[in-house]
């Protein structure tokens, strides 16, 4: 008997657009996840990449400093979450982290791999 197995893939291959640069104004430029919420209510998926909008991010810490920033969303369902960083410096690095809005709860973290980190909720349940 054959059977016929299903699977998801997500492929990119771009020229490399991770460029030295100093921080403007001496601060920071994350993304923003406007439209999230309202993709999810209407039963779309929310997608982002920052070089497919050609938006350059950066984050300035000092030396031994830890920073942290978030962004909070709901999901009406249970969906697949997978994000992804990519960066160019050799010591430390930025560490994903899934948690729950109502009390923090770890959900999961990132896994780290050569200047990156990917993760994986599959599925998400909802909030």
């Amino acid at each position: 008997s054959i059977e016929c197995a299903s699977f998801n893939m997500e492929i990119e291959i771009g020229p490399d657009t991770i460029v030295e640069t100093t921080c403007k104004h001496g601060g920071d430029h994350w993304p923003s996840l406007d439209g999230t919420l309202a993709a999810l209510k209407e039963g779309k998926e929310y997608t982002y990449n920052n070089v497919a909008a050609r938006e350059h991010l950066y984050f300035q810490q000092r030396e031994g400093e830890s920073r942290f920033f978030a962004w909070d969303f709901e999901v009406p369902s249970a969906v697949r979450f997978y994000a992804e960083t990519g960066y160019n410096f050799l010591l430390g690095g930025l560490v994903l982290s899934l948690r729950r809005n109502d009390g923090d709860e770890l959900i999961r973290y990132g896994v780290g791999y050569e200047s990156r980190q990917v993760l994986v909720a599959d599925p998400l349940p909802p909030d």
